[in-house]
């Protein structure tokens, strides 16, 4: 809805910012008022509850590759990447066994090690909410 009205709202309007519901994030919206010289607020707020309290924005993340550097209690990964629009890392069992932050994080216990994954698009959506 957002996406069909954003352009005609400035036009109309000469409005150069708009607040909206966090869950109206999508690189299309942005692109759009980009090109409208409209600025996007967005709230905390985002259509549904989120299922870890952790952000990806906890997480250090190299800006321009997206791969996870550094856990939010310390730790930095044995092996990390990206692939299949998500980023990845993998953290040895005792950093995560023994993390304070081990129930409110992505980590899930895997044979080798613990794995961390985050799709992009979330990693993205959190650096925009992150701003405001």
């Amino acid at each position: 809805m957002l996406e069909d009205r954003l352009k005609t709202i400035g036009e109309n309007t000469g409005c150069t910012d708009i607040y909206v519901d966090g869950g109206y994030h999508s690189e299309d919206i942005h692109e759009i008022a980009d090109d409208s010289a409209m600025e996007i607020h967005l709230t905390d707020m985002t259509g549904r509850e989120p299922t870890k309290e952790i952000s990806a924005t906890d997480f250090e993340i190299d800006e321009d590759t997206n791969i996870i550097k550094k856990c939010p209690g310390g730790y930095t990964p044995i092996n990390a990447g990206v692939s299949k629009s998500q980023t990845s890392a993998y953290f040895p069992h005792k950093a995560c066994e023994n993390c304070p932050l081990k129930d409110r994080c992505y980590s899930k216990k895997q044979v080798k090690s613990c794995v961390v994954r985050i799709p992009i698009k979330t990693v993205k959506a959190s650096r925009v909410r992150k701003v405001y």
